[in-house]
């Protein structure tokens, strides 16, 4: 009885586990063509859209490559004219500086020989003016100065007279002259031209005994005449005969006309290329192409960061998702940081080539891409290759990247890189020294390394479209 009860249990958990063991496939097996469903259903969501970007013109890689040739034997040669022009700058500077350095060098001595010679002028005047003053203080002798040596004045033939009576004989000759003058004579003048006043009186009698003419009879003054009653009546009569003002109609109201309403013309649709992805969904903001992989992907951008994470470029639900642009960022592409997600998928689907160029050999022989704006189509040149956890605030925040400094530039792009591309660094910094500002652009994927590992590239986005 026992043994039948254990080969009975036995037999149930044999089953059990079979049908345990079946599901599992059967799960398994649905998962798998789940998933390709899901990879096909995004595959061929994206052959429409790339249909329209084949239409678009874009250089191939090799062109690529003399395109960013020829961009850096340009910025080589700006470099060495600006290099020139600061030498010639500097020598120039030198030049000037030397010049000053002697001027006040010989600026003391130039005082010295001024002052000196201000000295001498000064006492070269001084000893003029002293002669001079001994010249004219020398004591003249007797004879010059007229005088005897008694101190009396010397005879010069003149007669010694009372000076009393030489007054009185002026005084009576003068009497004399004014008994002698005559009424009707001109009186004279003395030097000054004013007339003494004893000839002045007999001119104002004699003016005043001038007969004074009678007036005309042509001059006098006509008697002004007084209106008469004529005239009155005249002038009344002519202020009643002025006609009263009429009174002013008033104005007629005209009907008002309604405005005739302008049709709004209809805005015409844009059918370039890159018109066309933007009829099918406004949010396409680029479109990103990296040869050697399968990357080649429309980017969207949402009003968050979660707008795209599980739905396809048409608004549908989808695992997969979309390439997108982070929503702190220009979706012009004008920020110094630009950061790009997608999700790490099977069969080289959507970002998962990303984590490709973690080998260095694939790193060093795939370092360019190409990023299709409105404006054009721009160069991408890799820089580095970067695992970080996704809580980085630096590679994480474009945000953060407005305030970095250079050297902090520096250390988030090369602290925790794997591998390195020399000539994309060099042609950053040879940007930077031409005093413009590299734009980065970093895309993003899940990694293996840890929970929350990204592996991000870091580009270079040539600023010639």
């Amino acid at each position: 009885m026992g043994r039948k009860l254990l080969r009975l249990l036995n037999g149930l958990i044999t089953f059990t586990v079979t049908v345990c063991l079946l599901a599992a496939g059967s799960y398994a097996g649905y998962a798998l063509w789940d998933n390709q469903q899901i990879y096909d259903s995004a595959e061929s969501v994206n052959e429409e859209l790339r249909e329209i970007r084949s239409t678009i013109h874009t250089p191939t890689l090799s062109a690529m490559e003399q395109m960013l040739e020829e961009s850096r034997r340009v910025r080589e040669a700006e470099a060495a004219e600006r290099a020139a022009a600061e030498a010639a700058a500097a020598e120039q500077n030198a030049a000037e500086t030397e010049r000053t350095s002697e001027a006040e060098t010989e600026a003391p001595a130039a005082e010295e020989r001024t002052a000196a010679s201000e000295t001498a002028a000064a006492d070269d005047a001084a000893g003029t003016e002293t002669a001079g003053t001994e010249e004219t203080a020398k004591p003249e002798t007797a004879d010059e100065a007229g005088i005897r040596a008694d101190g009396q004045i010397p005879d010069n033939g003149s007669s010694e007279e009372d000076p009393e009576s030489i007054g009185t004989e002026a005084s009576g000759a003068n009497a004399a002259d004014r008994t002698e003058a005559s009424p009707d004579e001109k009186p004279e003048t003395d030097q000054t031209g004013t007339e003494t006043a004893q000839t002045a009186v007999p001119q104002t009698a004699e003016a005043a005994a001038q007969p004074t003419p009678a007036p005309d009879d042509e001059t006098t003054a006509e008697p002004t005449a007084v209106p008469t009653e004529e005239t009155a009546t005249e002038s009344a009569a002519t202020l009643t005969a002025e006609p009263a003002a009429e009174p002013t109609a008033a104005p007629t109201a005209e009907p008002t006309v309604a405005p005739t309403e302008v049709p709004t013309p209809e805005p015409t649709p844009d059918n370039s290329p890159f018109g066309q992805l933007k009829q099918i969904n406004q949010d396409i903001t680029a479109w990103i192409t990296l040869p050697g992989t399968a990357i080649d992907y429309p980017v969207l951008q949402g009003p968050n960061n979660y707008s795209y994470i599980n739905t396809d470029v048409y608004g549908n639900f989808a695992l997969a998702g979309s390439i997108f642009l982070d929503s702190r960022n220009d979706a012009a592409y004008g920020d110094r940081y630009s950061l790009l997600y997608g999700h790490n998928m099977s069969y080289h689907k959507m970002f998962s080539d990303i984590n490709l160029y973690k080998k260095e050999t694939f790193f060093s022989e795939n370092t360019l891409g190409l990023i299709l704006l409105p404006d054009g189509f721009h160069i991408l040149e890799s820089i580095s290759v970067v695992v970080t956890p996704a809580s980085d605030s630096g590679l994480m925040n474009p945000e953060n990247w407005e305030h970095f400094t250079t050297e902090q530039v520096m250390d988030a792009m090369l602290s925790s890189a794997l591998h390195v591309n020399e000539k994309g660094l060099e042609d950053m910094r040879t940007i930077m020294d031409a005093g413009e500002t590299p734009r980065i652009l970093a895309l993003s994927t899940c990694s293996e390394e840890f929970t929350d590992a990204r592996t991000i590239l870091l580009m270079l986005l040539e600023p010639d479209a």
